[in-house]
């Protein structure tokens, strides 16, 4: 939410908003919670430091160690900026773990009326967010690469990550008898 009961739904999620919702579906929260602290205490550098508010450098940090976010993305990452749909499928699939799998389809035909003016650097991430159920295409057959993301689509997007997750990765599992 937004704070004080508020979860704003049309409200445009923004690129840190969209980073952040990423890393604690994956389970990530309490790493990024040290890396803030490391941080802060100056044990760990941080390019960022006093660019940003101080709640965000751990996940921003953690973002970049898991490399949802590249040297580029860096360089031109205007935090508070609204997420657009190409920008978000690219966070995905990298807090997915399939980068390669997106740079494997970056020439990839995703059959929308709209391809030209997809990104040529996002085409791949589009194709595997396609391919997994998360991201999908308008009615209209449109992809729409820069319209905003609300609040509510990254919701739906979101749930739809943790749906496809493993659990296998982290939970043990024991079979046997009990006596």
């Amino acid at each position: 939410g937004i704070g004080q009961g508020m979860f704003a739904p049309q409200k445009a999620v923004t690129k840190l908003e969209a980073i952040v919702m990423l890393l604690r579906v994956m389970g990530e929260e309490n790493i990024a919670a040290r890396l803030m602290e490391d941080i802060k205490a100056g044990k760990k550098k941080f390019e960022l430091k006093g660019k940003l508010q101080d709640w965000a450098y751990g996940y921003v940090a953690l973002a970049e160690e898991k490399g949802l976010l590249d040297e580029a993305d860096l360089l031109y990452f205007k935090l508070n900026d609204a997420a657009t749909r190409h920008e978000v499928a690219k966070y995905i699939v990298r807090a997915m773990g399939n980068e390669d799998e997106a740079q494997d389809h970056m020439n990839a035909n995703l059959g929308y009326k709209d391809d030209a003016f997809i990104p040529q650097g996002s085409v791949g991430y589009i194709y595997v967010a396609q391919k997994e159920g998360i991201l999908k295409g308008y009615e209209d057959d449109t992809f729409r690469p820069f319209n905003l993301v609300t609040r509510a689509e990254m919701a739906v997007m979101i749930s739809r990550l943790d749906d496809n997750k493993s659990d296998d990765a982290e939970y043990d599992i024991y079979k046997g008898d009990v006596t």
